[in-house]
């Protein structure tokens, strides 16, 4: 003990603080030489300089003196050979990869996530032969229904015949080369994943592996909606999720992910997926299973718009939401829950001004994000605002002041060229993993209440036409005319049930009754097209089948609650 402290008391106290540098070494990427720090030899690019955002190069292998004379191969460097090494390319799959990198990508992502689709998925793609090949067959897909829109257009150019065949026939593309080739680099890119999960004796562990496999499964999803092939769809949501399961995806270390893409996108779009599938019949709910991959909670300042977004989704996607969350009606049993959630849309609004006042710059796409944000928060309190009336005749008023309100943001919210065309559009979308101006219309229609304004609702998004990770917008309009007749048939629906003495819960204390008492065996607050009691108001769906044949099952609040039988409500 005594040596220590006279050895501690005989150190010198004027050294300087001097930085040291990693030795240097011929083999890592320029950048780190030339900021003389530890480089971990990733290709093609550093883990150092994918962190950072920076350029990334590596110097051309050195040539051997004593075989100067001898031929010697070039070989390109990373970026100027997109695909991963020992995969051949062709002049047709750089150019598909180009339009993907330089176009696709930006359509795909939207203005949310817009640099992990435009920078870190091609990235991924240099590393992860799986993920090369899907990005070609999904860059195919997307000619491919240009090609066929171009040819729809044409026919409908030349005679009313034409145009009516046009209007009735499906999407057919099997014909094109494009079409071909989509099929043949999907079908390399499932051989490559099931080759690269063989390969590892002791299973996927690493989280670059993880993420590979979770792209690729992204990607899958975007291949199948656009080819409006659901049973498809629906396979490959259900393989995602069942994967994040298994790993517990978002729950390991920080410290441990040193991917391609940057997390909180990815957690964000995975999110989105999840959200979209909750209540297919191909995947188990979010609150029955033992695990589900978790909304990140940021308690303090955004750092980015991705945070913001995410923060927001399980107002959008409502199988994100609590399961005892009910956002189109009152719930007075509850009011200290709305007060919070009053009170978080408030906070949210607050920093997300601080955030957009932060940014050292705003490029077009941060801004129109920032003002889909910005809507999504108006609708949303307008929302919360029904939500705190106090009784069945201020929920009513507040309702009627909110209606102009939420119609004059919808007409914002759609294109002009749709609002105004006499028909639905008849162009092929492509698919998307982000929040869409069309999620918050939708969140509109389902708060108006009466029927002429709902008819015009969903007039003006049937003109919309979207693929929502997966979900398109004809099924999206279909479940919601599914909830506006549960809705209007519910109390006719659940009277005999009520007779025979199970009661409706009252939405307001006393049913809103000022005087006597409600009894909830003899009727309940419902008003026809202007008011849905909390128990008949859509509580559960379930999707089943595919094509022609898919049917949603459903049940009102009463319904659910007492495990009534489902209603069977074809889609097709």
């Amino acid at each position: 003990m005594g040596d220590s402290q006279g050895n501690s008391a005989s150190l010198p106290t004027n050294l300087k603080r001097t930085k040291r540098f990693a030795p240097k070494t011929r083999t890592g990427c320029l950048t780190c030489r030339i900021r003389r720090v530890k480089c971990d030899e990733y290709r093609p690019v550093c883990n150092r300089c994918h962190k950072g955002r920076l350029d990334c190069s590596y110097p051309p292998p050195p040539i051997d003196r004593q075989r100067h004379n001898s031929t010697i191969r070039i070989l390109p460097q990373p970026f100027l050979t997109p695909a991963p090494v020992g995969v051949p390319v062709s002049s047709k799959q750089l150019n598909l990869f180009g339009s993907f990198s330089t176009s696709i990508a930006s359509l795909v992502g939207g203005d949310f996530n817009r640099t992990f689709w435009i920078v870190d998925v091609p990235r991924a793609a240099h590393v992860h032969p799986t993920i090369w090949h899907a990005t070609i067959a999904l860059a195919s897909l997307y000619h491919c229904t240009q090609a066929h829109r171009q040819l729809r257009m044409a026919a409908m150019l030349q005679s009313s015949k034409h145009k009516a065949a046009a209007d009735t026939t499906p999407l057919q593309l099997t014909s094109n080369s494009k079409y071909q080739m989509a099929l043949e680099h999907y079908n390399k890119s499932l051989r490559h994943l099931a080759g690269a999960v063989s390969q590892c004796t002791d299973g996927i562990t690493t989280y670059r592996q993880k993420e590979g496999v979770i792209l690729a499964n992204i990607l899958y999803i975007g291949i199948a909606s656009i080819l409006e092939d659901t049973a498809q769809v629906e396979q490959h949501h259900s393989n995602l999720v069942r994967l994040l399961e298994h790993w517990r995806f978002g729950d390991e270390s920080p410290a441990s992910r040193n991917g391609i893409t940057a997390h909180s996108d990815l957690i964000s779009i995975l999110l989105v997926i999840d959200g979209v599938t909750n209540g297919r019949d191909s995947v188990v709910e979010r609150h029955q299973r033992d695990w589900a991959i978790r909304v990140p909670v940021y308690d303090y300042s955004f750092t980015s718009i991705t945070q913001a977004y995410t923060t927001l989704l399980p107002y959008v996607n409502y199988g994100l939401a609590p399961l005892d969350c009910n956002y189109y009606t009152p719930n007075r049993d509850a009011l200290g829950r709305e007060l919070d959630k009053q009170r978080r849309l408030n906070d949210f609004s607050h920093r997300l001004y601080e955030l957009e006042a932060s940014l050292p710059s705003i490029t077009e796409s941060d801004a129109k994000s920032l003002a889909t944000l910005h809507t999504l928060v108006k609708v949303l309190c307008l929302q919360q605002s029904l939500n705190m009336a106090e009784t069945r005749e201020e929920f009513i008023q507040q309702k009627c002041l909110a209606h102009a309100k939420l119609l004059d943001l919808l007409a914002e919210l759609l294109p002009a060229e749709m609002e105004n065309a006499q028909e639905p559009s008849k162009e092929p979308p492509l698919v998307d993993f982000s929040l869409q101006p069309f999620c918050i219309a939708r969140i509109i229609l389902g708060l108006i209440g009466d029927g002429p304004s709902r008819r015009r609702g969903l007039s003006l998004l049937s003109k919309w036409t979207y693929k929502h990770a997966g979900e398109t917008s004809s099924e999206a309009l279909a479940l919601y005319a599914v909830k506006f007749t549960i809705e209007a048939t519910g109390p006719a629906r659940t009277r005999r049930w009520q007779q025979a003495g199970i009661p409706v819960q009252p939405t307001f204390p006393n049913g809103g009754m000022a005087d006597g008492e409600f009894d909830g065996c003899a009727g309940c607050e419902c008003i026809p097209d202007v008011f849905t009691c909390r128990d008949h108001a859509l509580r559960a769906v379930k999707i089943q089948g595919h094509g022609s044949q898919r049917v949603a099952l459903v049940r009102c609040g009463y319904e659910h609650r007492n495990n009534l039988p489902w209603i069977r409500i074809p889609l097709g």
